[in-house]
């Protein structure tokens, strides 16, 4: 039985059960991850009433999409890389 290598695009690959926002439609506080940096950014209710400004829009010219991970703006860094993990998204803290 012979087995055919899987390719795997990692730019065509998005996480299905990951929901995306854009970083500059935050309005709720939480724990949120980056796509594509796989940077961690916390949000405080205090720091971003609604309708203020995000603090950076794109990155490299591109809209700077992320996933919440938790509701919690001081969710641990070990909890965050698990709940990260659980919605297949990298990161890189």
């Amino acid at each position: 039985m012979s087995t055919q290598p899987q390719s795997h695009s990692t730019q065509s690959w998005l996480p299905s059960n990951a929901p995306r926002k854009l970083l500059s439609e935050i309005t709720e506080p939480g724990t949120y991850v980056c796509h594509g940096s796989g940077d961690l950014l916390r949000v405080a209710e205090a720091e971003n009433p609604p309708g203020d400004a995000a603090p950076m829009d794109s990155q490299d010219g591109q809209p700077v999409y992320v996933t919440r991970v938790s509701s919690n703006p001081f969710f641990p860094i070990s909890r965050a890389r698990v709940a990260a993990a659980n919605m297949d998204i990298e990161i890189q803290f």
